[in-house]
């Protein structure tokens, strides 16, 4: 019977608290990878790019923004 040092040692390195062998880790698919992470990155992406540049558009009338201009200096 481990104690509990053991144990909580096992369980920081991923491994079976009780007997102390290997990690059990699930590893999916490529394709189900895709089914899940394409979609989500999408809807994350293209979804709010309308109303967040409608909100850039907001923000630069609100603070009154103008066309960049360079300084004009004078040559010493």
């Amino acid at each position: 019977m481990p104690t509990v040092a053991q144990s909580a040692m096992r369980g920081i390195a991923c491994r079976c608290p009780r007997c102390g062998k290997g990690k059990v880790k699930y590893q999916p698919p490529f394709w189900v990878h895709a089914a899940l992470w394409l979609p989500l990155i999408l809807a994350t992406t293209l979804l709010p790019m309308r109303s967040m540049k409608s909100l850039l558009i907001a923000l630069q009338f609100h603070h009154k923004a103008a066309e960049g201009r360079l300084i004009d200096r004078e040559p010493k």
